[in-house]
């Protein structure tokens, strides 16, 4: 798509103050992963006649000829380390540098930038697997705010999600009829500081649940009363902080079983060339002494770090952890996390949550300590692997009542 004036974007304030920092970056977007080429740039890269680029264009662009699309025509084939070929010695990209930012693809142009649209509004996100939206995002002690700006782009491709007039949606039988109401919602409630973050995810269930039943009932029309009532509920704070204190929910810090044994059984841990991402799981398997298979003495671990590091960190810095929830809730378009139902979409956000939280867990019982660095980098590292590929989170897939 593309924008020959200037037109409003809803984006986090965070991106406003978003620049590459290219070479000083700790980590690099250009290898680990596959690079797709759109047609529009795979065309460039055929007729170029760059005598520096043009060999490596032809050795490395290749086209996919199983089911193409306009957005992914072709890929670049990764060298042996797993980097792009285009990648200078200086972590610089040699096709910027030589012929211009132009001739990026769509996917190397926008990242770590996405962008979303629904009926006629264009929102712009940002993924918290590049160090630098990490730290813009996650360490900011206030709320994430967002902004409408007015942006003139010279290309701006609808890279994630499409949805056109969600007020022609059956209000009575389909839910993403109340989509903007729904996140408003969700994300006001996942920031209200009244509530630990664990308390928040349970009042989100507890709400969304409710929909759920709504929508079965063909009862939807009594949503947005619903949810009024709701936050005056909320208001509550003591009433409702007692209800959760007297119910039989473990949400201080959730400990399975099952969890420990898929999480140290899965082959994709290992597969995937980002040094950042397995050192922070070579201190989880080290700090809880995974590897030895003592599921009881893992847990009194895991239980020991709880309290004595993660606990006292996140009681001043909780705010890192609302911050990536709330990213994901704007990026991923929560409670449907881009058309799949309610239930699933928290499921799928409560397990993310829940295994970021164990990861922390794991890593503070290593270095008998939690820091900005230590987060920042678990946090990143995790997003750029896991959230790229998320059959991952279906493994861990939390249960709920």
């Amino acid at each position: 798509m593309s924008l020959g004036k200037e037109q409003k974007i809803l984006m986090p304030e965070y991106l406003q103050k978003f620049s590459c920092i290219g070479p000083k970056c700790e980590d690099t977007c250009c290898s680990g992963w596959t690079v797709a080429l759109d047609k529009k740039t795979y065309k460039k890269y055929k007729k170029n006649d760059n005598s520096q680029l043009k060999p490596t264009f032809n050795k490395t662009i290749i086209r996919n000829r199983n089911n193409p699309s306009d957005y992914n025509y072709a890929t670049i084939k990764m060298n042996e380390e797993g980097a792009c070929p285009f990648l200078s010695d200086s972590k610089l990209c040699k096709i910027h540098s030589q012929v211009g930012v132009e001739f990026l693809s769509n996917t190397c142009y926008f990242y770590p930038q996405t962008a979303n649209k629904i009926d006629n509004a264009i929102e712009l996100s940002a993924s918290i697997s590049c160090p630098e939206i990490t730290r813009l995002a996650l360490l900011d002690p206030e709320p994430m705010g967002f902004v409408e700006v007015e942006v003139n782009m010279k290309r701006l491709h609808i890279l994630s999600f499409h949805l056109e007039d969600t007020n022609s949606l059956n209000q009575e039988k389909d839910p993403m009829h109340y989509f903007w109401m729904l996140r408003v919602f969700a994300i006001t409630l996942l920031q209200d500081r009244r509530y630990s973050l664990d308390e928040r995810f349970l009042l989100l269930g507890i709400v969304l649940k409710k929909i759920t039943q709504l929508q079965e009932t063909n009862q939807l029309k009594q949503l947005p009363q619903f949810l009024e009532e709701y936050q005056n509920q909320f208001d509550m704070v003591e009433e409702i902080k007692s209800m959760i204190n007297a119910s039989d929910n473990n949400i201080r810090a959730p400990f399975s079983k099952n969890f420990i044994e898929q999480f140290s059984n899965i082959d994709i841990l290992v597969n995937f060339a980002n040094e950042r991402y397995l050192q922070c799981v070579d201190d989880i398997i080290s700090g809880l002494k995974i590897s030895e298979k003592d599921i009881d003495e893992v847990q009194k671990l895991y239980m020991k770090a709880y309290t004595n590091y993660y606990q006292p960190y996140m009681e001043e810095k909780e705010y890192i952890l609302e911050n990536f929830i709330v990213n994901e809730v704007f990026k991923e378009l929560y409670p449907f996390a881009k058309l799949q139902s309610i239930e699933n979409s928290y499921i799928m956000l409560l397990t993310l949550y829940n295994t970021v939280k164990f990861h922390l867990i794991g890593i503070s019982s290593q270095h008998k300590k939690l820091t900005d660095g230590i987060v920042i980098k678990m946090i990143q590292s995790f997003s750029r692997v896991i959230l790229h590929h998320r059959d991952y989170l279906n493994i861990l897939k939390v249960e709920t009542n």
